[in-house]
């Protein structure tokens, strides 16, 4: 009996359910409908749009592309001098008294540091309201 007491609610139940289903099913219908309706009154109108001028663009990007072609004409033309190439049998030399130069720059700049740090002096100050025992 208790089975029989239930099943009426439960149909009551599931009806409600079907009907709030359909709702929302209509509710969506019509949405989509007048989504559909805008959006081909976009495109009419995107269509009947004049065409743009598009002169002042394409007459930068001509002035452009000359400035462009003249600068790559400049790359491609060949130079009035052409470099020239000499052996320097004296180069390992060379290379050794600059690296030795560097050096003793190098140990001047060092000396000269070590000598600013000495004469720094350090000055202790007296602060009164510095507590004694927090230091």
């Amino acid at each position: 009996m208790a089975v029989k007491n239930h099943r009426p609610a439960f149909e009551q139940r599931i009806s409600q359910q079907l009907q709030g289903l359909s709702d929302i099913a209509e509710t969506l219908t019509l949405r989509v409908l007048q989504l559909e309706e805008k959006l081909e009154s976009l495109e009419a109108g995107i269509i009947s749009i004049e065409p743009v001028d598009y002169e002042p663009t394409n007459s930068l990007l001509t002035d452009s592309h000359h400035r462009l072609q003249q600068l790559q004409d400049l790359l491609d033309s060949p130079r009035n001098e052409a470099p020239t190439l000499r052996v320097v049998e004296e180069a390992p030399a060379l290379v050794e008294s600059e690296a030795h130069e560097q050096e003793s720059e190098l140990k001047e700049e060092t000396i000269e540091a070590e000598a600013d740090i000495d004469v720094a002096e350090t000055e202790y100050v007296d602060d009164p309201q510095m507590d004694l025992l927090s230091a």
